[in-house]
């Protein structure tokens, strides 16, 4: 609680806004994942190969067949986090084994999930007033496939993907108002001007 205070008092003076899209704090424990130290990860060659220190070669490279730049950081904090909770990672296998036997769906959901830029990096940029248009362009078209990804976990039966299918929202309205207020190809920076659609708004 002590750490949270004073990181949130530090994020206070330096970023100088309310804060307010931090609703929620919540602690990490370890309890939940397998400890894993340093030495370990190496010799298992989780992420990196213990002679080059690459990638190409690890656990990790064999896996990762993610196609958004938040899957692949989601995959390698599950392989450098185990569960070990047996119901978290029974409802884990059942989602994945669900994907395995659904191969139409899964292709689909790969489909939409590829043209999805970095929306964590995306929403800290909108967040902070540091986004140009195109950031904003790419955000709508990230937004874009949200419905057609909640159209195909709609039919799921795993509990995992049945929550993230009730839990997603495809902000619809989001999606819309960027559609309707920036020009499909704006220029880069902001004092350039041409960014906003003739007839959305006058002032």
């Amino acid at each position: 609680m002590i750490a949270s205070g004073s990181l949130l008092k530090y994020l206070y003076e330096t970023q100088k806004n309310s804060l307010e899209q931090i609703s929620a704090i919540h602690p990490y424990t370890t309890g939940k994942f397998m400890v894993l130290d340093s030495s370990t990860r190496r010799n298992l060659e989780l992420v990196e190969t213990l002679r080059e220190k690459a990638k190409r070669g690890s656990l990790l490279w064999v896996l990762d067949k993610t196609k958004t730049a938040m899957g692949a950081r989601m995959l390698r904090s599950f392989v450098e986090q185990p569960l070990i909770e047996k119901e978290e990672i029974e409802g884990r296998l059942d989602a994945i084994e669900e994907l395995m036997q659904r191969a139409i769906d899964r292709e689909e959901l790969r489909e939409y999930l590829n043209p999805v830029y970095d929306l964590e990096r995306l929403l800290t940029r909108i967040t902070y007033q540091s986004a140009n248009p195109r950031d904003l362009i790419a955000f709508q078209s990230s937004l874009s496939m949200l419905p057609s990804v909640k159209c195909i976990l709609k039919d799921m039966e795993s509990d995992l993907l049945k929550e993230i299918y009730e839990e997603l929202d495809p902000l619809e309205e989001l999606c819309d108002l960027v559609g309707r207020a920036i020009q499909e190809e704006p220029p880069l920076a902001m004092k350039e001007g041409g960014i906003i659609k003739d007839g959305y708004n006058e002032e």
